[in-house]
């Protein structure tokens, strides 16, 4: 057992432990992101729809879509703040996938 916690984050003399280190990126390329829609497990929410794809990376790579409809540019912008700040919390246990998060009214 203690080598696993070793191997997940723990100094290697095992006197203190560490969260594992997850980077939270964008998926900046639209070939990724098409990727995500074609292949990926879809989940869907009353506020919001989101299409995930697992990744051997150790990061969590996403992109938030939003629609004018939503709102003028402010109410926009704070919605996609605080889907960012959802995803940077929730970074631990959602390592290893690709996230496309679609809003919803």
């Amino acid at each position: 057992m203690v080598e696993e916690l070793l191997k997940i984050g723990a100094l290697k003399d095992g006197s203190a432990l560490q969260t594992p280190s997850v980077k939270l990126k964008r998926l900046t390329r639209k070939e990724e992101v098409q990727r995500v829609f074609a292949e990926g497990r879809k989940f869907i929410s009353p506020s919001f729809v989101i299409f995930s794809l697992e990744d051997p990376l150790p990061d969590l790579l996403y992109a938030i879509h939003i629609r004018k409809k939503l709102g003028s540019a402010v109410e926009r912008n704070r919605i996609k703040r605080v889907y960012r700040e959802a995803l940077r919390r929730q970074k631990v246990s959602l390592r290893g996938h690709k996230l496309v998060v679609i809003p919803r009214v």
